[in-house]
């Protein structure tokens, strides 16, 4: 399924996305492959996932990958990582699978190829979500990481975490995680996007 300019309907989507032989996102109606990882972007998503784990053992949030999707009104969107928090909320896709309506943190490894989308008009409609609270872009290139924590008059307050001796701590699921932990397989003077 190669980026189409004919808009589709979600179900027209849902449809052809199950058929296809890699992911797609929908975006106001078009659908858009997602491109492949480098292997420092896996690194950091596989080990931020490990990290966050360890961090949410025993509590009440489940920890998602790349491979839940997630619903906003005009986008179905596979987010790097996802947290829930409360009793998750699904709907179905036509072949019974889960798309998810209701994450508490979302967590995107930014790439030069999808930085742009991931910063603007993708955080906008995660943010419609009223459980959403809590967004981490992690950089690939620098150690790096971002953090948008919302608010209760609903505005969003803007964090910057940088140094591998930095620390993030995510307030909406009572985490901490180490910037050395999440970036300890990547080596910043070989690092490719």
């Amino acid at each position: 399924m190669a980026t189409q300019q004919t808009l589709v309907s979600p179900q027209e989507y849902l449809e052809l996305e199950h058929k296809a032989s890699f992911k797609s996102e929908y975006r106001n109606g078009l659908i858009v492959p997602m491109p492949g990882a480098s292997p420092e972007h896996i690194d950091i998503t596989s080990d931020t996932h490990t990290e966050l784990g360890i961090c949410l053992k025993g509590a009440s949030c489940e920890i998602y990958n790349n491979d839940l999707k997630v619903r906003t009104k005009t986008k179905y969107s596979y987010p790097d990582l996802t947290v829930i928090c409360d009793k998750p909320v699904y709907e179905r896709d036509p072949n019974g699978n889960a798309i998810l309506l209701n994450p508490t943190v979302i967590i995107e490894v930014l790439s030069s190829s999808t930085e742009a989308y991931d910063r603007g008009e993708k955080f906008a409609a995660y943010r419609e979500l009223k459980s959403f609270s809590e967004y981490l872009l992690i950089l690939q290139t620098q150690p790096l990481v971002e953090q948008y924590i919302k608010q209760a008059d609903g505005s969003w307050k803007f964090i910057p975490i940088q140094g591998l001796d930095a620390m993030v701590r995510l307030e909406n699921v009572n985490c901490t995680l180490a910037l050395k932990d999440i970036y300890r397989r990547v080596n910043f003077e070989n690092s490719q996007e």
